[in-house]
């Protein structure tokens, strides 16, 4: 298990920075490195939690206390609701917002931590918010993402040196580098991907 050292030591020899802290410092290695770990725990939805609240008659808007990633799904009274936008509700029903109380077949983001269901509920049953927590950042150098498959440890020093390429005015290796992290992790998920031999060359210390 990769620790958040040898993610920023990884990092820095695909940079061939490994002596050099002022381009580009220990902290900046550890943000990236942290953005990492959100965007791994988001796109494989893991850790997830079920925030669940009682709906209230004629209320449509509720709120999610947990800081989260984002929502997978929200059932209510067991039914799970398809995620829509207002844009698409409009285009379905002009008066839509004139709903009368009745059972939600749909619920939209109303804000960061809000959602709204539709139609308004006319009952008091169990809402079900599953979401996917923000997970503990790492601080310490001995720090590792425990909540992420050990394999998917691998992807850090793509994205974090991704980062530091675009920090340092190289956009087009920033790219390159980012193009990696995204097929890598692709091809780990798939577990049987033919990962070519220069992504694969990863530099653990």
């Amino acid at each position: 298990m990769a620790t958040l050292l040898n993610f920023r030591n990884d990092s820095r020899r695909l940079l061939n920075l490994v002596n050099d802290t002022e381009q580009i410092t220990d902290t900046e290695l550890t943000e990236w490195a942290n953005k990492c770990l959100r965007n791994l725990i988001a796109w494989l939805e893991l850790d997830l939690s079920t925030d669940t609240q009682t709906t209230v008659s004629g209320t449509k808007e509720y709120t999610i206390s947990t800081d989260f990633l984002k929502i997978t799904d929200v059932y209510y009274n067991n039914k799970k609701l398809w995620q829509v936008d207002e844009d698409w509700l409009s285009a379905r029903d002009r008066s839509w917002q004139d709903d009368n109380n009745n059972v939600p077949d749909y619920f939209f983001m109303s804000a960061r931590n809000k959602i709204k269901l539709h139609p308004t509920p006319n009952e008091a049953k169990t809402l079900d918010i599953r979401i996917i927590p923000v997970p503990t950042s790492l601080s310490d150098p001995d720090d590792s993402p425990s909540t992420l498959p050990t394999i998917y440890h691998d992807c850090f020093q793509w994205f974090m040196t991704s980062m530091a390429k675009y920090k340092l005015n190289d956009p087009i290796n920033g790219d390159r580098y980012f193009q990696r992290y995204l097929q890598l992790r692709v091809d780990l998920r798939s577990g049987g991907g033919q990962v070519s031999e220069e992504r694969s060359q990863f530099y653990w210390t």
